[in-house]
């Protein structure tokens, strides 16, 4: 298994491991996670379409709460990560409260994708993630020319797998890097906050 070293991103297929929250911060985004759990509902694609936005998956969704707003949009998040990538962002959200993801029945995954060109800049938050295997992330930096279907035939070169603690954020840009999640063990819950951004315009 292994850990990001770097402390900045200097270009598209660098990633980096940070937090980006207080103690008290995370906290609040934890509890709102987890009273949000019981309303999540199942998202499923079970057949793979090279065309599709959407990767082949399985786990549970929530929506978030104004604690989890702040934290993608909170003018903290986004002066840290301009300081770790020297560009300034914009939160892109698909609603007004973004999502919580919830790994929490056997085998509950992500499968290998790139996200969508609208989204420049990937952020995941670990939320929960029990002892026992799965919910890894997996990145392949040193594959980001390559096609997803040459990934598949040949999955273990290249691959960088990460586990996140608790208050951790994976920083990367999703749409260059191929990744995924792994299937969760039978009695594993992982839940995570994932957040895409977009670059600000620049202005004279």
């Amino acid at each position: 298994m292994t850990t990001a070293t770097l402390t900045r991103i200097h270009t598209p297929t660098d990633y980096l491991v940070t937090r980006l929250l207080t103690d008290a911060e995370f906290a609040q985004l934890r509890a709102e996670a987890l009273a949000q759990m019981p309303l999540a509902g199942t998202s499923i694609v079970d057949t793979l379409n090279p065309d599709a936005d959407s990767p082949v998956h399985c786990l549970d969704t929530a929506r978030g709460g104004p604690a989890l707003t702040a934290f993608f949009g909170g003018t903290t998040t986004l002066a840290a990560l301009e300081r770790l990538t020297g560009r300034r962002w914009q939160w892109k959200h698909r609603s007004e409260y973004g999502l919580y993801n919830y790994y929490r029945e056997p085998f509950h995954f992500c499968g290998l994708h790139r996200d969508t060109d609208s989204s420049e800049l990937t952020v995941v938050t670990c939320i929960h993630h029990d002892p026992g295997p799965g919910g890894e992330f997996v990145l392949f930096p040193d594959r980001a020319g390559d096609t997803l279907a040459a990934i598949r035939a040949n999955p273990d070169r290249g691959a960088v797998t990460l586990r996140l603690a608790p208050g951790e954020s994976l920083i990367f840009s999703g749409r260059t890097v191929p990744h995924a999640v792994t299937p969760v063990a039978p009695g594993c819950v992982r839940i995570t906050a994932p957040a895409c951004y977009l670059a600000c315009e620049e202005t004279s």
